[in-house]
C-alpha cells in the first residue's frame, strides 16, 4: 500500500461490521474516541498510542481492543510507519455475539488491557480479516469471528467461556450432514446449522469441533469435495460438477481438487 493509503469497507453479510486497512507514515491520530469496539493487529511496523493515562507500542504479534467512547491518539514509531488491519464492530453486533458464547443474555463487555499480547490470537485475527477481504464463505467467517471474540473475552478474565461441552451425537451429525447434502450448492450459515440442534451458534461450533475435530465450514468443504469426485466420475464436466456442489469460481474449484486429492480434475476425467 501507499503511504498513507486507507481502505474502508462494510462486510454485506453482517450488518454493524466494517473493515479497514491502512498504511500510515506521516499521518498521526490526534485524541478521539470511537462509537464502536476497535480490534486492531499491526502487520509492520510498529504504533505508539495513549490510552487511560498510559502509552503503549502495538507491534505483530500483539491484538489491541479500543472499547466504544475510550479517548485515545495514535502515530508511527519508526519511519518506515506501519501497515494495521481493523475490525470495528457496534455495540448491538458485540451484544448478540457475547449473548451467544455466554448462552446467556448478559451486559456489554468491558475490555479492560487495550493490548494483549497473544500471537496466536495476533495470527486468528489477521487470517479472520484476509478471509472477510477476499470474500470468503458465511460459514467460516461466522465460525472465526465467534472464536476470536470468545478468545478475546477468555484472556481478559471474563466469564468462563471455555468450558468442556459434550460432542454432537450420531444422530445429530448424521441430521447436520443430510441438510448440508441437501444445500450444498448454496450459502450456508452457522445460525441456521444451529437452529437445527436447538443449539446458540457457539454452542454448535463447540460441540462440532468436539465431535468432528474439524469446523463446520472444513467440513462441508471435504462434503463438496468428496461429492464433486463422485460427479466427474458419472461424466460431468469439471465446470457442472463444481457449480452443483457450490464451487462457483473455476479457479478456486481446481486449486481446492488438487489441495485435497493430488490431482487435477481435468486429469482425473481421463484416467
Amino acid at each position: 500500500m501507499k503511504a498513507d493509503e486507507v481502505k474502508r469497507w462494510q462486510l454485506e453479510s453482517c450488518e454493524g461490521l466494517n473493515l479497514s486497512v491502512a498504511h500510515y507514515v506521516r499521518f498521526q491520530f490526534q485524541r478521539h474516541f470511537h462509537l464502536d469496539y476497535h480490534i486492531g493487529v499491526v502487520q509492520q511496523g510498529c504504533q505508539c498510542f495513549f490510552h487511560r493515562g498510559s502509552s503503549y507500542n502495538l507491534a505483530p504479534g500483539q491484538v489491541s481492543i479500543i472499547n466504544p467512547d475510550e479517548s485515545h491518539d495514535g502515530h508511527s514509531l519508526e519511519k518506515q510507519g506501519y501497515q494495521v488491519r481493523v475490525l470495528a464492530i457496534s455495540p448491538s453486533l458485540m451484544q448478540t455475539w457475547v449473548d451467544d458464547i455466554a448462552d446467556k443474555p448478559g451486559t456489554l463487555p468491558f475490555f479492560s488491557e487495550p493490548s494483549v499480547p497473544e500471537p496466536v490470537l495476533f495470527q486468528k485475527v489477521i487470517q479472520l480479516h484476509h478471509l472477510m477481504e477476499s470474500g470468503g464463505a458465511a460459514l467460516a467467517i461466522d465460525g472465526e469471528l465467534l472464536a476470536c471474540i470468545a478468545d478475546l473475552l477468555r484472556y481478559q478474565g471474563k466469564p468462563s467461556f471455555g468450558l468442556a461441552s459434550p460432542a454432537l451425537s450420531g444422530q445429530q451429525l448424521s441430521l447436520i450432514k443430510e441438510y448440508l447434502v441437501a444445500n450444498m450448492d448454496g450459502k450456508i450459515h452457522l445460525q441456521t446449522l444451529a437452529d437445527l440442534l436447538g443449539l446458540s451458534r457457539f454452542q454448535f461450533l463447540r460441540q462440532f469441533k468436539q465431535a468432528m475435530h474439524i469446523t463446520p465450514h472444513a467440513y462441508l468443504k471435504c462434503l463438496r469435495l468428496e461429492h464433486s469426485m463422485k460427479l466427474l466420475e458419472k461424466g460431468l464436466t469439471i465446470c457442472d460438477a463444481a457449480q452443483a456442489v457450490g464451487f462457483y469460481d473455476q479457479s478456486h474449484f481446481n486449486r481446492a481438487f488438487k489441495q485435497a486429492f493430488g490431482i487435477a480434475p481435468s486429469l482425473l476425467q481421463h484416467l
